[in-house]
């Protein structure tokens, strides 16, 4: 699979708006910091092994743990993973709606 280069207008404005909600909701529990359409804000990692997750969740004690890394899928991403490879922990996430609904459409037709 290809990565995907750029993500059709509409779907990068839905995107980018999923990420400053989910920054927003998680600024009171952890020191959060979001990396919206082409912006390099929070890295995790250094040097050449940095990669900006859309939101990066770091813990608001002395140490700055990193406590979450967050990916938010559109349909056009959903099927190109593998951007988050130097990260040891494996990613949870959320799928798109479409993606349930389609995945659900293809249950029932089973």
């Amino acid at each position: 699979m290809s990565p995907i280069l750029v993500r059709p207008v509409r779907e990068q404005l839905e995107h980018d708006r999923v990420i400053r909600l989910l920054h927003a909701k998680s600024r009171r529990r952890y020191e959060a910091g979001m990396n919206p359409g082409i912006e390099r804000n929070a890295a995790v990692g250094t040097g050449g092994a940095a990669v900006y997750p859309d939101l990066v969740l770091l813990s608001q004690e002395r140490g700055k743990r990193l406590e979450a890394v967050v990916e938010v899928e559109t349909g056009e991403s959903v099927n190109h993973p593998g951007r988050m490879g130097p990260l040891r922990e494996a990613p949870g996430g959320l799928p798109p709606l479409r993606a349930v609904a389609d995945g659900r459409g293809r249950e029932a037709a089973l």
